[in-house]
């Protein structure tokens, strides 16, 4: 029997064709014995390995076993086939292994997979000893191709700076493939390596920070717009839409990074590359990846609005805000995890817009805002504590806000609510592990507190300022003057203000004291607040000082004391 290269390449019958040929595969070999007839007993099972791999691939839970028992088979052709005696028969089931080894490595999780991958890796550039560019460049180029998708699966399963080294090499493996499938002839080929390509880009500029983590996804961007060439929504519909959606999100975190206008023309090349993909992707015949586009559409969206100003900034939001409930007629309840980020999102969405909308509008959208946020802690407990703590803090936020555009009884109850999910946060949020954001945590409570206080008399009220001055106090142990001197010079202030309706709140000598400490801390933000650099903070800061002497000196009765 004729041992041609090319009886190597594997067929793709039936499903139980496969099962058969493996039977029969597997009867050859009963009488064609490796010491009588090598050869043949080779090249038996590497065509035993191929019909293996094609029946594991159409096979469900079973079909790792069964390209198992691919590696296995093509390991024994290899017994035989030698580099030094046939290369070529040599390199060809090395490419096979390589194959059969991904396809096993991707079916298997953990530390197992990821070694498999890692043996597959091996068996390709094991195959390019023989397949050379110059001599066999459609194998070379075969090859590359299928070694940059084996390195792309390990970098994802391995993670860190050595991820991020195989994604480096998936792309100059991809790279190499394209030196032989060009545009002009093989365009399919080619684009679905510009696909791929631009995937991996895309992946590594994830991984990596600074400008060369934006000119991979610049590069990721051109390598998808070069796929789309041969992608047409004429001829693949549903290539063209994933490979709109996965430009759509390389721009995303490209113009995320970037910043500016350039960054917000990227972002709005994001919206249009998601609305493209939903041109094809409807909710009825790819629910859950027509909500994914939605959902990502509307995180764009976000991005795009929060870049924004004035009333055009307000409308994107707005159609962040109906991208992201598009994508709850999906996600469901039942998807729990979808559900809640979806929930949370929509709730940061609703919430900046609330916060730019004037009027009964704004506070009844910061009202959807907060329940938003009530329907994500339904899975985001305390046991998963740093989704928890910052879904705590937003609500606060935009409890706080409504509170201070709602008035009387209602406002103070948000405001007493918006308090308390600022101290649910606290719980999680400490001062050693994130100092930075328990300091910020910290002044927005105590700015709750305040106007807290304002709103109720006595000694409720009395007591509320009281715990607004410590948690100013609380902040100024991270805020220094010399690291974060505007935030110090803000909190200082504050805090004065804090002090002073504290100190006219408090009668005799202990009232006199508030009021010289908040004296005090105007003064402090006056180190900081200029006449020149901060003309208007420089003069709120005199006048609020102005105030607090005034009301020194009525306390203290001496006709020395400055009144205004």
């Amino acid at each position: 029997m004729a041992r041609d290269v090319s009886l190597l390449r594997r067929r793709r019958p039936g499903h139980r064709a496969l099962a058969q040929a493996v039977a029969a595969y597997r009867d050859a070999l009963k009488v064609r014995k490796r010491e009588q007839l090598p050869q043949d007993w080779a090249l038996t099972q590497c065509n035993l390995g191929n019909a293996l791999q094609d029946h594991g691939l159409r096979t469900g839970a079973k079909g790792a076993e069964l390209l198992a028992q691919a590696v296995a088979a093509y390991r024994s052709a290899l017994e035989v086939y030698t580099r030094e005696q046939l290369p070529e028969n040599w390199a060809m089931t090395q490419y096979h292994l390589g194959n059969a080894l991904q396809n096993q490595g991707v079916r298997t999780g953990s530390a197992e997979g990821t070694e498999l991958l890692a043996q597959a890796v091996a068996a390709y550039r094991r195959a390019l000893e023989i397949y050379t560019r110059e001599q066999l460049p459609q194998e070379w180029a075969m090859t590359q191709y299928d070694l940059a998708t084996a390195l792309q699966n390990q970098s994802v399963r391995t993670g860190g700076a050595q991820g991020t080294e195989l994604l480096a090499q998936a792309v100059a493996a991809y790279r190499s493939t394209l030196e032989i499938y060009t545009r002009e002839q093989v365009p399919q080929k080619w684009a679905l390596t510009q696909y791929n390509l631009a995937t991996a880009l895309q992946n590594q500029g994830g991984l990596t920070g600074g400008a060369q983590s934006t000119e991979l996804l610049t590069q990721a961007v051109t390598a998808y717009r070069g796929a789309l060439e041969i992608y047409t929504r004429e001829q693949v519909p549903q290539k063209w839409a994933m490979t709109q959606f996965n430009l759509a999100i390389a721009l995303q975190n490209q113009g995320e990074r970037t910043g500016g206008a350039q960054g917000t023309e990227l972002l709005a090349q994001a919206v249009a590359a998601y609305r493209s993909a939903l041109e094809v992707c409807s909710s009825a015949d790819q629910p859950q990846q027509w909500a994914l586009t939605q959902y990502n559409l509307g995180t764009a969206l976000q991005n795009q609005g929060e870049h924004t100003g004035a009333a055009q900034g307000t409308e994107l939001l707005a159609q962040a805000v109906s991208a992201f409930r598009s994508a709850l007629e999906i996600y469901t309840r039942e998807q729990p995890k979808q559900w809640a980020t979806t929930q949370y999102n929509l709730a940061t969405a609703l919430q900046s817009q609330g916060e730019r909308t004037g009027a009964t509008q704004g506070t009844a959208l910061l009202a959807q805002a907060v329940s938003a946020f009530r329907s994500a802690l339904e899975i985001y407990t305390r046991e998963q504590p740093k989704q928890w703590a910052t879904t705590q803090y937003n609500l606060a936020t935009a409890l706080k806000d409504q509170g201070d555009r709602t008035g009387g009884a209602q406002g103070t109850e948000l405001l007493a609510q918006a308090v308390a999910a600022y101290r649910s946060a606290l719980e999680v949020c400490s001062r050693v592990q994130r100092p930075q954001d328990w300091a910020l945590t910290q002044y927005k409570l105590a700015t709750a507190l305040k106007n807290q206080g304002d709103r109720t008399g006595g000694a409720q009220g009395t007591e509320f300022l009281a715990q607004a001055v410590a948690a100013y106090h609380s902040v100024l142990e991270i805020y220094s003057r010399e690291q974060r001197p505007q935030d110090w010079a803000m909190t200082q202030h504050n805090l004065a203000t804090a002090l002073q309706k504290l100190g006219l709140r408090t009668e005799g000598a202990q009232g006199a004291e508030l009021l010289a400490q908040a004296v005090t801390a105007y003064h402090s933000a006056l180190e900081i607040y200029s006449r020149e650099q901060l003309p208007q903070d420089w003069a709120q800061t005199q006048y609020n000082l102005a105030t607090a002497l005034q009301n020194q000196g009525v306390r203290t009765g001496d006709p020395r004391e400055p009144r205004s």
